[in-house]
């Protein structure tokens, strides 16, 4: 693939759309800060081109050279349901698969929502930029609602200084890259429109098992 990939899902479920409104409280962030987090998270791999999805680990830690907010600490999450991971195996990581090199991967996938409110800002990157630590991540906007901001960068991994890619990603659009190549960020969210408002999104990450 490019190092870079903008795509589109085909079939977006309102059953998987209100799903999002039962996402549990991410209980890592900030102490001094808002709420401003829901989240889930499963693992899988990619086996001979077969998907398998692991249903006794939702664990995920970053070292703190890759995170320095949540950097070295064992994260866990309740796993993503299995209606919403069905979805996901059809949809979002099939389409991945076809752009993705034909080998082996380990898989995490995290069902995120970020609120704001007229008083607080929700932070999709609240570590600023940064790489995840794996060869490819998914970025997919699922919904939004009432939402200005949330713009999606992608910068020289080596300098930070040079935006490569820019955009907002809307309902369904897909961003697939190399997370060797760039590092990432997304902007703060606020309300539109003085009042709630929620970005939905899940996000895919793909490391290579040689």
């Amino acid at each position: 693939m490019q190092n870079y990939n903008l795509l589109e899902l085909q079939d977006k479920n309102e059953e998987i759309v209100n799903s999002f409104n039962y996402l549990p409280d991410d209980a890592y962030l900030n102490k001094t800060e808002a709420i401003y987090r829901k989240r889930r998270y499963s693992t899988a791999q990619i086996q001979n081109g077969e998907l398998i999805w692991n249903n006794n680990s939702s664990t995920f830690m970053q070292s703190s050279q890759i995170n320095a907010y949540l950097g070295d600490v064992n994260r866990l999450y309740e796993q993503i349901v299995p209606k919403v991971l069905s979805y996901l195996e059809k949809n979002v990581i099939s389409l991945a698969k076809e752009q993705l090199p034909k080998q082996n991967y380990k898989i995490g996938v995290h069902q995120i929502r970020i609120t704001a409110n007229n008083q607080n800002m929700g932070k999709p990157a609240p570590e600023g930029i940064h790489q995840d630590g794996f060869d490819y991540v998914m970025v997919i906007c699922f919904n939004i609602h009432n939402v200005a901001g949330g713009n999606s960068i992608l910068v020289d991994a080596n300098e930070h200084s040079r935006i490569l890619y820019e955009g907002i990603l809307q309902p369904n659009e897909c961003l697939l890259f190399n997370d060797k190549t760039y590092a990432h960020y997304a902007s703060p969210i606020v309300p539109k429109m003085p009042g709630p408002c929620y970005r939905d999104a899940f996000v895919v990450t793909f490391e290579s098992e040689n």
